[in-house]
């Protein structure tokens, strides 16, 4: 899966746009023979993923192009499409940036496509995406709202914006600038954030680890007490809480020991991380 996020850190900056035009996204995708997942990359605007009983993926929503010149921004607009490839038994899905790229005629970057002071255009999505439930999701994305829900596993990095992901398997999430929220995982739960909390709450009895890191944002986490094993935090700045049977525990750096078989690490600079076993 090509990775873009890298290079496009120092998004930033004001553009005044007078031009704004939109075209609906309908697409639909039935070729799913021997295709185990599906990864995503957009920059701009939001969408939710959602798995389903189907047998195909479904893509609706719009497009919105913004720019100072009408001419070019219609351009972009009749050429910007959903592009999907296969790969073996992965699918990649965004849009034909490449070619909207030439077209407008910047240099050979993905990221000078975006910011080009001499073009002055932008392209957002706002999509509605079905797929099969089976399927694993992995995701890129910048200055992007994302919400995923009954897939297998999900895999998440994002640049500003956040992140909701409820009922799968296994989650992984990378987010900087951003909060992220996941809901009834199942088996195991891995987080970095940046700046931005991490909230998790699941009743499941199969998990096995749930591992994060923060730098500036708090941590909560609620989960079965039966199903809790070691817990480790380790805290610069603050304190890590652990409420446990109408108890409360407080400690900068705690070591805990449950009976269950879900181990939890946490790590922060500055944010406070809560555990809460009911």
């Amino acid at each position: 899966m090509k990775k873009f996020l890298p290079v496009l850190f120092l998004l930033f900056g004001v553009l005044v746009f007078s031009e704004t035009l939109k075209k609906e996204v309908n697409v639909k995708y039935s070729d799913l023979s021997s295709v185990n997942s599906v990864s995503f990359e957009f920059v701009n605007g939001k969408a939710e993923i959602k798995g389903d009983n189907v047998k195909s993926i479904v893509i609706k929503g719009f497009l919105t192009v913004r720019g100072k010149d009408q001419s070019i921004c219609e351009d972009v607009l009749k050429n910007a499409n959903i592009e999907i490839k296969k790969h073996g038994d992965e699918l990649e899905i965004s849009l034909n940036y490449d070619e909207l790229k030439d077209k407008l005629g910047n240099n050979n970057s993905f990221f000078g496509f975006f910011c080009s002071w001499s073009k002055r255009v932008e392209i957002q999505v706002d999509l509605n995406i079905i797929i099969p439930s089976m399927l694993n999701v992995q995701f890129s994305g910048v200055n992007f709202d994302l919400a995923i829900s009954d897939v297998k596993d999900a895999e998440v990095s994002n640049v500003n914006g956040n992140a909701r992901i409820i009922n799968a398997d296994k989650v992984k999430c990378e987010s900087v600038n951003g909060n992220v929220y996941i809901k009834d995982v199942k088996i195991k739960a891995g987080c970095e954030v940046v700046n931005g909390n991490f909230n998790i709450e699941t009743n499941s009895n199969k998990l096995s680890s749930i591992s994060f890191e923060s730098v500036n944002g708090n941590a909560e986490i609620k989960l079965p007490l039966k199903v809790i094993g070691n817990i480790s935090t380790e805290s610069l700045t603050s304190k890590t809480v652990l409420k446990i049977k109408g108890k409360k525990i407080v400690k900068k750096n705690l070591e805990w020991q449950g009976e269950g078989n879900c181990d939890i690490d946490g790590e922060t600079v500055n944010g406070k991380i809560c555990i809460e076993g009911f």
